[in-house]
């Protein structure tokens, strides 16, 4: 674990990738953020099964396809699960998320 960006620490994807796979835990990264969705799993209304696809990895390619999910609403469930920052240079660019609009 990297150093910490103000009371959370600073985690490399890898570790992300690893702590979830160790732990058996739903952690996965949003923009610069890092999430433990364990606890919400079992409420998501898609199905846990549905969240646990992105676990240990970005959840952007697969709000791509599910675009409902950058509401404002949605947005602020999960910043109640925010355990950590992503390092900056594992931040997922937006120009290579895949584009899902002509679907």
């Amino acid at each position: 674990m990297a150093e910490c960006d103000g009371d959370l620490p600073v985690y490399r994807k890898i570790e992300v990738q690893k702590y979830a796979r160790e732990n058996k835990k739903l952690w996965l990264t949003y923009k610069d953020g890092v999430y433990d969705m364990t606890k919400f799993a079992k409420n998501h209304p898609g199905g846990a099964d549905k969240l646990h696809m992105a676990s240990g990895g970005p959840i952007e390619p697969w709000w791509q396809q599910y675009p409902f999910h950058k509401e404002k609403n949605i947005i602020s469930i999960l910043a109640e699960y925010k355990v950590g920052t992503l390092h900056p240079d594992d931040v997922m660019d937006e120009k290579d998320l895949p584009d899902f609009s002509d679907l």
